[in-house]
């Protein structure tokens, strides 16, 4: 959901109810899996209809101080989390905590979680990821990857074998080749959504939603 940052509370369940709206008219709750980098979003939605299956975004900026300070004072507004904002704690301390303990999660009732790849395993966000989201889907995000140079590109390669070794359910890039040589999947006849000049955001491989959600 657009804008996919949290700005103000009126906005994000103004923007949150009228999509769940319009999936429900357009007879498509089945069919979609929808998310945010804004809680408020999908809290918003979900209290709509139910039956929508949703997730969270994260990355890396919403851990910034300024807009994880801007974040804390708005999600006083999730249901459950009053009291967790209350708590002596900076913005990017309080992001530590929703990440470590899936309560953002939690508190919006998410089915999966999807973020940036470098966030995985990483220190600063959480030193065993995989343990973190444990009975969850979850994804990863790898932007611009065609801008990175031949060097960088190895790099990744262990962090993209570590997501996949430990079953990642989705892969959103703009390389589309590189993941289905790396996945060891065929690839279609180039077209101008697959030619390398043309950076195209796809999920390659579907997310896989577990069978329950989350709930305080």
């Amino acid at each position: 959901m657009k804008p996919g940052f949290l700005r103000n509370r009126t906005e994000s369940e103004k923007i949150g109810k009228d999509v769940a709206q319009l999936i429900t008219k357009k007879r498509l709750v089945s069919k979609v899996l929808l998310s945010s980098f804004d809680p408020l979003k999908i809290q918003a939605a979900k209290e709509e209809n139910p039956g929508l299956v949703v997730g969270q975004f994260y990355k890396k900026g919403m851990w910034e101080p300024a807009t994880a300070d801007k974040m804390k004072k708005q999600l006083v507004y999730l249901h459950g989390m009053r009291s967790c904002t209350q708590e002596p704690s900076n913005g990017t301390e309080f992001m530590n905590f929703l990440f470590k303990t899936n309560d953002l999660l939690k508190a919006t009732k998410s089915s999966f979680v999807v973020m940036d790849y470098n966030m995985f395993n990483n220190s600063e966000y959480s030193n065993n990821t995989f343990k973190t989201f444990k009975g969850l889907s979850f994804g990863a995000f790898i932007i611009d990857n065609l801008a990175l140079s031949q060097e960088q590109r190895e790099k990744d390669e262990a962090k993209l074998d570590l997501l996949i070794q430990n079953n990642v359910a989705a892969l959103v890039t703009d390389d589309i080749p590189r993941l289905q040589r790396k996945l060891g999947r065929s690839q279609p006849p180039k077209t101008s959504r697959t030619h390398k000049n043309i950076p195209t955001a796809v999920v390659i491989s579907t997310v896989l939603i577990v069978g329950w959600s989350l709930c305080l």
